[in-house]
C-alpha cells in the first residue's frame, strides 16, 4: 500500500471519530432539553385529540404551558433543576406537524 493510500484512510478515521464525539458531546448537553420537548409533545398531541382540535394546513396554532397544567394534561416541568414554562407553535403541513417549543426557565434558588 503506498503512503498517499495509508494518509488518506487516517484522516478519514480521524474525520468519522471527530463527527461522531461531536454529535455525542452536542446531545449529551441538549439531553435534557430533548427529553422535556419529547414529553411536551407527547402532551400536545393527547390535549389536540382528546379536545378535538384540529389544526389547519400551513396555519399555526399556539398553546402555552399554563394551558396544559390548568386542564391537567400537564405538571411542572423541571430542566437542570429549573421550573421551566414553555410556548408552543404547532404548524401542520399535510400530513407533518412541526413543534416549535420554546422554554423559559427560572432556577428555583432565584425564585
Amino acid at each position: 500500500m503506498s503512503n498517499k493510500f495509508m494518509i488518506t484512510w487516517g484522516i478519514l478515521v480521524i474525520l468519522i471519530v471527530s463527527v461522531i464525539l461531536i454529535i455525542g458531546v452536542y446531545y449529551e448537553k441538549n439531553y435534557e432539553y430533548i427529553e422535556a420537548s419529547n414529553k411536551v409533545k407527547e402532551v400536545i398531541k393527547k390535549y389536540l385529540k382528546e379536545e378535538d382540535i384540529n389544526i389547519n394546513n400551513l396555519v399555526s396554532y399556539n398553546i402555552q404551558s399554563n394551558l396544559l397544567k390548568e386542564k391537567g394534561y400537564l405538571e411542572e416541568i423541571k430542566i437542570k433543576d429549573n421550573k421551566c414554562s414553555f410556548n408552543a407553535k404547532i404548524k401542520k403541513y399535510f400530513i407533518y406537524y412541526d413543534y416549535d417549543i420554546k422554554y423559559n426557565c427560572v432556577n428555583e434558588i432565584l425564585e
